[in-house]
């Protein structure tokens, strides 16, 4: 029994359970004013949000998993027409996005 709790205990100390959570403002990388309706979603596929007319941007992902370099980061890509889509992993804070 004292063998199960220490693997088990240790199995703990390197899993990642929980999700990421990422907020700021997406942002005209020469103006530095907001992006209105600037789309943003997992870089992996799933569902497109879209910021709002401040440019506000908000997104959970989830990262899990026993690994021994550390949680997964958690890739996201935003993009808008007439601007070059950007990927970042964990965005948190503005993002500036250079025209085309």
């Amino acid at each position: 029994m004292k063998k199960f709790a220490l693997i088990f205990g240790c199995f703990l100390s390197f899993a990642c359970e929980g999700e990421r959570i990422g907020e700021g403002y997406i942002r005209d990388a020469q103006t530095n004013q907001p992006i209105d309706s600037a789309a943003y979603r997992d870089a992996n596929g799933g569902n497109f949000f879209y910021t709002d007319s401040t440019g506000y941007y908000y997104i959970t992902g989830p990262f899990g998993g026993c690994t021994f370099g550390g949680c997964p980061d958690y890739t996201v890509e935003f993009s808008k027409p007439g601007y070059q889509t950007k990927t970042l992993g964990n965005p948190d804070g503005d993002v500036h996005l250079e025209t085309e």
